[in-house]
């Protein structure tokens, strides 16, 4: 039995590894794949993981996964590229390094859009669901003292026509001045 592993790191890289517990095994972790990014990575979130742990399985949720980083900012990738192109490489070659000038252009490792997220670093990913509307939000913290929000459906909105194209940069408000949305804690 193997479970997925996928872990942010200060060499600029997000590394997917699978883990066998089988005592039968030779090898306990394999690194499958490295994505490399312009600064230190400090959180990664997989979306698909996170739901199909949860009670909230059954929402429809885009195959991303989305990681925060040193440059205040939270890029998004593709899972579905990122997958087929774990079955394409080795574990050896990482995939090409977006530019640190962060141009919104789709590199070929399936990182399609950024958000401006916060005035200091990220350092962590969380999705909240309302307990109202049950709907998933994204939610991050930054070294800056904020938390800030986005609605999953809202991300998949403006990110779908621009995946493999452009993205826009969507900046968040922080959670603590939106007016109508329910307090949470993390």
């Amino acid at each position: 039995m193997a479970a997925q592993l996928w872990t942010a790191s200060a060499n600029n890289a997000v590394l997917h590894s699978a883990l066998d517990f089988l005592p039968s095994s030779t090898q306990r972790i394999v690194n499958i794949l490295r994505i490399e990014q312009p600064y230190f990575v400090r959180c990664v979130l997989n979306l698909p993981l996170f739901f199909a742990q949860t009670v909230h399985a059954e929402t429809a949720v885009p195959k991303w996964l989305i990681t925060g980083s040193t440059d205040k900012d939270i890029r998004i990738y593709d899972a579905k590229a990122i997958k087929h192109q774990e079955q394409a490489i080795s574990s050896s070659r990482p995939l090409h390094k977006p530019a640190p000038s962060a141009t919104l252009k789709t590199v070929s490792n399936g990182w399609f859009g950024a958000l401006k997220a916060h005035w200091h670093e990220v350092n962590c990913l969380r999705i909240w669901i309302d307990s109202q509307t049950h709907k998933p939000w994204l939610v991050s913290s930054g070294l800056d003292g904020t938390l800030r929000k986005w609605e999953l459906t809202t991300l998949q909105r403006r990110f779908a026509p621009h995946i493999g194209t452009h993205s826009i940069p969507i900046h968040a408000e922080p959670a603590s001045h939106t007016k109508k949305e329910p307090q949470f804690k993390l």
